[in-house]
């Protein structure tokens, strides 16, 4: 069981890993960064990928939540509204976790190449329950929602103003309800 001093070294290992990648982030690295000593680490965690492999489960468990609850929601009076909403829910959640999503993406492992390939299934599943248009690739809608708001953070955190992001994402939301209406 991970109590919550572990979940506090496993927050600062994945930190460490988002900004030194796997190799670069040595356990001497991750001691200092969670303030505690090396033999602490292996005494709870036994060596550097069990670190690396728990603390990106941990963090896909916080992430599969916050998905649901998004997904969760219904009822929406017009696709616009539906978009609006689905897209500053989706730009939160992978905001708080983009340490965690910039690790996966940099992943070469099949298991995380699979829940990735499964949450653009569930997302484009809710985006076709919303908003019915046959002429629609829901899976590349998906994909490309996503890959928009990646690039909107990434784009926020260069120029560092995300007023910015906010309208390049309002503009693409308009496209996509004039896309969709045609």
């Amino acid at each position: 069981m991970v109590g919550e001093r572990d979940h506090e070294i496993l927050d600062s290992a994945l930190n460490t890993f988002f900004k030194k990648g796997y190799k670069g982030a040595t356990t001497k690295v991750i001691a200092r960064e969670a303030g505690c000593s090396e033999l602490t680490l292996f005494n709870k965690f036994k060596n550097k990928k069990n670190i690396h492999d728990m603390a990106l489960l941990q963090n896909f468990e916080k992430l599969k939540k916050e998905f649901q609850i998004i997904i969760s929601k219904d009822e929406f009076e017009s696709p616009k509204t539906f978009l609006r909403t689905l897209f500053k829910d989706l730009m939160k959640t992978i905001k708080d976790n983009f340490e965690f999503i910039q690790c996966v993406v940099n992943e070469k492992n099949q298991e995380y190449i699979l829940l990735v390939k499964g949450f653009y299934v569930h997302l484009a599943e809710y985006i076709e329950k919303n908003i019915q248009n046959n002429k629609i690739n829901y899976l590349s809608f998906a994909i490309e929602i996503t890959a928009v708001i990646y690039m909107a953070l990434i784009n926020s955190r260069v120029v560092d103003r995300d007023s910015e992001s906010e309208m390049f994402i309002e503009g693409y939301i308009d496209n996509c309800i004039l896309l969709i209406q045609s």
